[in-house]
């Protein structure tokens, strides 16, 4: 029998390709999966301890005033500070945007608490001067002594680049870096990950010391603790990410186990004569069985130790060319371990022998007179049948009944379980649903294709076994490859519908302190291409108490049926104002009612928090209506405006057509 092993591998070598590429793939796939999330995962936690290697306290869950408090308390004691966070600005270059938005983070006083690395030029040491990330300024093609306007508006600020930086850490990197003291311009809109601190005593006495510094909310801890709690965060959404990549292996697997068992059945439906003459000349059942075991456990550890090699060359070379096409993704170097080529090994062999394993059965159980015959496969009304219908029944319904459990209660693993099941269920039938099929289409493509057809159609009915073990590999194909292309078309679909109810503005021009918009703006931004509808809002200038000054509009009914919004924060109630989320952000609290004030006019208002439409805070119609009694835009908008109850075109908002942006 050794010899007809080695034989058979010979001679069948071919017909064993789609199955050795479908552990290939299957391997393949988790050894990437691997290789990714470490390199995610290191890129992740990559000196995320830099920016706090010469601090003893970390300061989080603060906001950029409480950040403001703590530097000048920083100053006034003589102890060190920096801020570690970042605002969002747009930056222009020679009158040019560049970028609609990018990071914008501060380079620490005091030399001990700098944790870039310069790579070229200088540290900026006036507030006019300013450092770039070496893979930003890559990017942007942004060169030392080039001048970049930060921000727009009253805040806009020009920097000169004196240098490049790297960033190692990847917790609090940022496009840009500006002296600490200008960062403070934009400080109460900006995004504050934790305050490094070094001062006087131990670490215990300054945590003691700044705890009662009046700090509410905030956790002062040691570095130590801040940097451990910063890498499990790091570290834990990395793991999830790689779930659902071995997710997505589970579904290669189980696509790769049907291919297998498939391609064993079509081998073993050709190859029964073969295993009849052998029987017929003494072969033992056990001997053929073995030797066709040999075969798919030799299939198995060889595919699996290409799919080792493969996986590794993919993962190693797709983290080189992340790194390469995009720097910004921050990704460090793969690391797979052995356990991780073990299972990947292991889950080779075992889904090799294992789909293999019901073939080999089948292909020994007759007797070798009985398997000279054409298999006319399975009865339904035999008893055999009859269990085969209930099983593939039985999983197809269960499957379809885990399918809608999953959307209902939006179970990912559910739908995954679902879904194989109910792929097993449609392969375990394929023999009876098959062939019926082949009959009813058979008989038109027979007028149609003539004798030719009707005899395709009879030879297809001939074998029903081994046709739908053919079938069952198109199958698992075009199922697998529709059954992704929808979710990806889903998955858009619903990202740009939400998007739309919740965010259904895509643009905000917004009058500066100061001026207003003219009147024709609205009409101009309307005849762009591509644009929806525009949104004009007159207002005023008001007095908000407690905030700083703020333009007041008022959307009317047109406005807040073309928003479409279910949030719902463009139709305030006649007592309430909606601040946006940068207004908000400038109080420490947000009061329960606050004075409005325009002009003469007065009215006391509950403040509610949401998105910001443009920097403007908004009330109803009728709530405008008395504070002002001409809330229409000036002809003039472009003049300055010289009194609070001047009136301006506050604010344009524009939206394109679904899917644009």
């Amino acid at each position: 029998m050794r010899s007809v092993l080695l034989a058979s591998l010979r001679r069948h070598t071919r017909r064993y390709v789609a199955a050795a590429v479908a552990i290939v793939i299957g391997v393949a796939f988790i050894v990437t999966t691997s290789a990714l999330s470490s390199g995610a995962r290191n890129g992740m936690v990559s000196g995320l301890d830099a920016p706090f290697r010469n601090a003893d306290v970390a300061i989080s869950d603060i906001d950029g005033a409480q950040a403001g408090v703590l530097l000048d308390r920083a100053e006034a004691e003589g102890a060190e500070a920096t801020v570690l966070g970042w605002t969002w600005l747009p930056v222009d270059r020679n009158g040019e945007q560049i970028t609609d938005g990018a990071d914008i983070g501060a380079i620490a006083a005091e030399p001990g608490l700098r944790w870039q690395e310069l790579t070229a030029g200088r540290f900026p040491e006036a507030d006019d001067e300013a450092v770039v990330d070496t893979n930003a300024a890559k990017r942007h093609r942004v060169r030392i002594d080039d001048v970049l306007t930060l921000g727009s508006g009253a805040t806009a600020h020009d920097v000169t680049v004196v240098g490049t930086v790297d960033s190692p850490s990847a917790l609090v990197w940022t496009n840009i870096y500006v002296t600490e003291h200008q960062l403070r311009t934009w400080l109460d809109q900006a995004h504050v990950n934790s305050v490094a601190w070094a001062g006087a005593g131990s670490v215990d006495e300054q945590i003691s010391h700044l705890e009662g510094a009046g700090l509410e909310g905030a956790r002062i801890q040691s570095t130590d603790d801040f940097v451990d709690e910063q890498h499990n965060l790091a570290t834990n959404g990395v793991d999830v990410i790689a779930i659902v990549l071995l997710l997505f292996a589970a579904i290669a697997l189980l696509t790769s186990a049907m291919v297998i068992a498939n391609t064993f059945s079509i081998l073993f439906a050709q190859r029964s004569r073969d295993f009849a003459l052998l029987r017929c000349v003494g072969a033992t059942r056990r001997q053929v069985l073995r030797s066709i075991r040999v075969e798919a456990l030799t299939l198995g550890v060889a595919a699996s130790l290409l799919g080792l090699v493969a996986g590794t060359g993919i993962g190693f070379g797709l983290i080189e060319l992340i790194q390469h096409v995009a720097p910004s993704a921050r990704m460090g170097d793969p690391e797979i371990s052995l356990p991780w080529y073990a299972a990947a090994f292991t889950t080779g062999l075992v889904i090799a022998v294992g789909a293999a394993w019901l073939p080999t059965r089948r292909a020994v159980r007759v007797s070798p007179l009985a398997a000279l015959r054409p298999d006319t496969g399975i009865d339904a009304r035999s008893a055999a049948g009859r269990v085969q219908l209930g099983l593939g029944i039985a999983f197809v319904v269960t499957g379809a009944a885990a399918l809608v459990g999953a959307v209902a209660g939006s179970n990912v693993m559910l739908m995954v379980l679902g879904g194989a099941a109910s792929s097993v269920g449609v392969v375990v039938l394929g023999p009876t649903i098959v062939p019926a099929l082949i009959r009813v289409l058979g008989r038109p493509i027979g007028r149609l294709a003539g004798s030719p057809g009707r005899l395709a159609a009879g030879n297809a009915v001939r074998n029903p076994r081994r046709t739908a073990a053919t079938t069952a590999s198109l199958l698992v194909g075009v199922t697998l490859t529709t059954a992704v292309l929808t979710g990806l078309a889903t998955g858009r679909s619903s990202l740009d519908h939400e998007m739309d109810v919740d965010h259904p503005l895509d643009a905000a021009i917004t009058a500066t302190d100061g001026e207003a918009l003219a009147p024709e703006v609205a009409a101009a931004v309307a005849r762009l291409k591509d644009v929806e509808f525009v949104v004009a809002l007159s207002g005023v200038r008001a007095e908000i108490e407690g905030f700083d000054s703020g333009r007041l509009a008022a959307p009317d009914a047109a406005a807040r049926r073309l928003l479409r919004s279910d949030v719902d924060f463009a139709a305030p109630k006649d007592d309430e104002i909606h601040l946006p989320a940068s207004m908000a952000a400038a109080v420490e609290e947000i009061p329960e009612q606050v004075t409005v004030t325009v002009g003469d006019s007065t009215r006391t208002l509950r403040p509610v928090v949401g998105d910001d439409w443009g920097g403007t805070a908004l009330v109803s119609p009728a709530t405008l209506a008395a504070l002002t009694d001409d809330p229409a835009p000036r002809s003039s908008g472009c003049a300055p405006i010289s009194a609070p109850t001047q009136t301006t075109s506050t604010a344009t908002w524009a939206r394109w057509p679904p899917g644009q942006s």
